[in-house]
């Protein structure tokens, strides 16, 4: 469901996978989006609070694309998304 607060709709993984296949310009091969994930632990004060909590803060670190042999139902096919004209 979109949100029309947003200036722009949210993607979804096969989407952003075909979009970054045609900025980069491939044709060939299959292709799944990589997302590395950073991890820190913290001490957590919630607001007015008196005590610290232990806790994990977990961010997206990078995005990209990871080719891959076999198709799943993440893969994308270079060839049928953005074919060599």
């Amino acid at each position: 469901m979109s949100d029309p607060a947003l200036p722009y709709p949210l993607l979804q993984p096969l989407e952003l996978t075909t979009i970054l296949i045609r900025h980069y310009g491939i044709h060939r091969g299959l292709w799944t989006l990589h997302v590395e994930f950073r991890t820190n632990g913290l001490n957590f004060v919630p607001p007015g609070g008196d005590a610290a909590y232990p806790a994990v803060v977990t961010r997206v670190g990078a995005l990209g694309l990871r080719r891959v042999e076999t198709a799943d139902p993440l893969t994308v096919d270079a060839a049928a998304v953005n074919p060599k004209r």
